[in-house]
């Protein structure tokens, strides 16, 4: 009973584990696609000068900006940041003990 337990105890970790960085990134994307639909959404000054400027609205320009806010993000950190927090978290990471063999 005992090691049927701790095996149910050890399956139900590893799948948490795997679960948390899926749904941690899902409430990311999310928060910052409401908080940009908020920034230029259809009722926003931004969304008021898309109609005068086009006419009409272009519906999904929350999920527009959000896909080209996350290439900057992509473009800035691959070519400037990356490789100097790419080095700084390798080496926090190796030196943790518990996080090192995960990592």
């Amino acid at each position: 009973m005992r090691v049927f337990l701790r095996r149910l105890w050890d399956t139900f970790t590893s799948g948490l584990l795997a679960i948390l960085p899926i749904g941690l990134t899902v409430y990311i994307l999310w928060s910052l696609y409401r908080m940009l639909d908020g920034l230029v959404g259809r009722n926003t000054p931004f969304g008021e000068m898309v109609i005068r400027a086009l006419g009409r609205w272009i519906p999904g320009m929350g999920i527009y900006i959000l896909l080209i806010l996350i290439l900057i993000v992509g473009l800035i950190t691959r070519n400037f940041l990356g490789r100097a927090v790419q080095y700084y978290l390798d080496r926090l990471f190796s030196s943790v003990p518990g996080v090192r063999g995960m990592y």
